[in-house]
């Protein structure tokens, strides 16, 4: 009776722990570590029971055990209903609802203002070249020898009529530092006794540089001046900055609230001097030369003075007997710029007359105010 008894006992136990078990894994997750504790009970127990039943063929050992897994099931009972209850009272637990949400104050929005600086830069430059032209004085009176021609890099050649003239003995500018530019002349080795300075003498060539002393010679005087260059450069930079206040910027018209301007100038000059020394045209009053001394052809020579302009001022003319040993002179007739000496040749195969110490008075420069030009010219960019 007592083993039948046990097994009615065992199982109304499983079948409440079923339906324990049924309820549970309805329950919140809560409480489901509980329920897996109670598992994990009933498993212990079960393996107890397996354990005892091999171990004990008696009944009463049986029954032992079915009294203690009876006081087992009672515990499990009772702790069930107290999660039962514990879980019974979460679920009746009420949320509060969330609090309501503020609305936010409407605020007109504050006018976008802006603020723009503008650089202006304006730069203004003048400069003004000033030029002093100051006249240097020479000799009051020149006289040319060609004795020393070597001197000025002319080698003498020929006397001969019709020889062609080398470049070495062709005259042209090496005569300038002592202010005349001779031109159309070889110099030539007139022998002793025909020069009045020694051998050396100038005679005419032609276009072809051929010694012809039908061709005339011309004298040209070139005075020399001291020329002196100021530059001066005044640079003006105005720097004008804007500052504009703008109101509104975010239409499509903005309103200027402020507008200020501030000028701020500055002035920079730089002067830059240069003297340099040129040659300009000169005139004289006074023009001479000697002729060759043994000279008996017979044919006039022309003197003729020209203004820079190329008029005629004066003129003077003889005629060569080789008796002449005093200057042919050419003065009395104001300033003159240049000179020609010009022969015509009775024999044109036997040729002509030389040139010797040619002499002339002192250079002035054409134009001169008071010994002194000045002019002066301003460019503005």
């Amino acid at each position: 009776m007592g083993k039948s008894k046990s097994e009615s006992k065992v199982e109304k136990v499983e079948k409440v722990e079923t339906q324990e078990r049924q309820r549970e894994s309805a329950r919140d997750d809560v409480h489901g570590k509980k329920d897996d504790d109670h598992g994990k009970k009933d498993d212990v127990h079960d393996k107890k029971d397996v354990k005892e039943n091999n171990s004990h063929d008696n009944r009463s050992e049986r029954d032992e055990h079915d009294n203690r897994h009876d006081n087992r099931s009672e515990r499990d009972e009772h702790d069930n209903r107290d999660h039962s209850k514990s879980h019974d009272s979460c679920d009746n637990v009420v949320t509060p609802p969330p609090p309501p949400v503020e609305a936010k104050p409407t605020v007109a929005e504050t006018p976008v203002i802006a603020t723009e600086t503008l650089v202006t830069t304006t730069v203004d430059t003048v400069t003004t070249v000033t030029t002093v032209e100051t006249p240097i004085a020479g000799a009051a009176k020149t006289v040319l020898s060609f004795e020393s021609a070597a001197d000025f890099g002319v080698t003498p050649m020929s006397h001969v009529q019709g020889t062609a003239a080398p470049t070495t003995a062709i005259v042209t500018d090496q005569f300038l530092d002592q202010g005349v530019l001779i031109s159309d002349a070889a110099v030539v080795n007139s022998g002793f006794g025909h020069a009045a300075s020694g051998y050396n003498t100038i005679a005419s060539i032609n276009i072809n540089d051929v010694l012809d002393y039908d061709e005339p010679i011309t004298f040209t005087f070139m005075a020399k001046e001291e020329v002196t260059v100021t530059t001066t450069t005044v640079v003006t930079e105005s720097v004008a900055t804007t500052t504009v206040t703008t109101s509104d910027t975010s239409t499509t018209d903005p309103v200027v609230i402020a507008s200020d301007t501030q000028t701020d100038v500055a002035v920079t000059t730089a002067t830059e001097t240069t003297t340099t020394t040129q040659l300009v045209d000169g005139t004289v009053d006074y023009f001479a030369y000697t002729p060759d001394r043994w000279g008996s052809s017979g044919n006039t020579v022309t003197i003729t003075a020209y203004d820079v302009d190329g008029g005629q001022v004066g003129q003077v003319a003889y005629t060569e007997t080789g008796s002449i040993y005093t200057p042919i002179v050419l003065t009395g007739v104001g300033e003159f710029h240049s000179v020609t000496v010009d022969q015509t040749l009775n024999d044109p195969t036997s040729g002509g007359i030389a040139l010797d110490l040619i002499t002339f008075g002192s250079i002035d420069p054409v134009q001169s105010l008071v010994n002194q030009l000045v002019t002066q010219e301003t460019v503005v960019f």
